[in-house]
């Protein structure tokens, strides 16, 4: 069976943002750090963005070795020190594209006078933040996200301060652009980054993402895949017109007067639209109660029976048009037709 192994091989373009080289990374089995890299990559070369007009800039953390195993020019930073430094880049290189890749304790704390007054200046910056709710590098201390009550190695009996309210800070200004997404809502993710790039001013992504080895363990969690399926059933797409961003909604904030303004926080959406957001304003009511109708164990073990025939019939087709399928290209049934494969004989 052919496999995709070099950068001709469709849609896999965006690996010549990477230093594949480097493979594997050091980020721990499960980590969201490397979806989060995959996804920029895939933006940046979507955008044709190289390393002759872009910039990386990341700071010290388990963020912060983004840099090294991409293709581009990047600034590895001392400790809370990534805007500073991304600012003066942009002061003294205004045509290129600056994007600061860090965590939300390089980023919130020690670099949060920073944030500050990066986001009252309205620097023309985007930044990506890693929030995992932990210090991960240094073993999962308290972090400046970390949600109260949370179990930390430095709070055993429970975090007893409030996390900080990026969304806020961020939305105190009348220019910035604030996004909310999650690791696991992949194409989201990326639909937002290419937003924040392209806004003309101060923008911030804010990425829920695991750490399953220095947080999630201790909080419950038995593996990252039980992380990513809380993020797929907790966090929910914010209703068209938010003007704010409730707990567990995903979405876009532009500020007051921005083109896109208006259009609904919901707008960036899992078909691939490049959508836009609300204005900040006065915060709407509660968020709408979404029910869904119970699944039967019956319908549970159809789907899954359903599931596992797919998998298995897949598993027959070559890896390139496995591609296909996987993008939409070509349907199941055709590529099964195309392959001379009867689908309802035994495997």
């Amino acid at each position: 069976m052919a496999e995709l192994t070099t950068l001709e091989s469709p849609g896999l373009d965006f690996k010549r943002r990477l230093k594949v080289d480097l493979f594997p990374t050091i980020w721990c089995p499960g980590c969201g750090i490397g979806t989060i890299m995959i996804q920029l990559a895939m933006v940046l070369d979507e955008m044709g963005l190289d390393e002759t007009n872009t910039i990386l800039v990341t700071g010290i953390g388990c963020t912060g070795r983004m840099g090294s195993y991409m293709k581009h020019e990047s600034v590895y930073t001392l400790h809370g020190r990534t805007l500073p430094v991304a600012e003066a880049i942009k002061t003294v290189r205004p045509e290129m594209n600056v994007i600061v890749v860090s965590g939300d304790g390089d980023t919130a704390s020690i670099g949060g006078n920073h944030l500050i007054h990066t986001v009252r200046r309205n620097a023309r910056l985007t930044v990506l933040c890693n929030n995992n709710e932990i210090y991960g590098l240094t073993g999962g201390q308290t972090g400046p996200t970390t949600p109260t009550a949370t179990r930390t190695l430095s709070s055993p009996g429970g975090n007893p301060n409030s996390p900080i309210n990026l969304q806020g800070l961020i939305r105190s200004s009348s220019h910035a652009m604030y996004a909310k997404t999650t690791v696991y809502h992949q194409l989201h993710m990326r639909n937002v980054i290419r937003e924040a790039i392209e806004h003309d001013g101060f923008s911030f992504v804010d990425i829920t993402s695991q750490c399953i080895e220095n947080n999630g363990r201790r909080i419950g969690f038995a593996s990252a895949n039980e992380m990513l399926t809380f993020y797929r059933k907790t966090y929910k797409r914010a209703p068209k017109g938010a003007r704010q961003l409730a707990p567990f909604e995903i979405g876009v904030l532009y500020p007051d007067g921005h083109p896109s303004a208006g259009d609904g926080a919901a707008a960036s959406t899992e078909t691939g639209s490049a959508g836009t957001a609300a204005a900040r304003g006065a915060a709407p009511g509660p968020a709408p109660v979404r029910e869904k109708a119970p699944v039967s164990d019956e319908e549970k073990a159809r789907r899954r029976a359903e599931s596992q025939k797919r998998l298995a019939l897949m598993a027959r087709l070559d890896a390139a048009v496995k591609l296909d399928v996987a993008t939409g290209k070509i349907s199941l049934a055709d590529a099964l037709l195309a392959a001379g494969i009867d689908p309802d004989a035994a495997p």
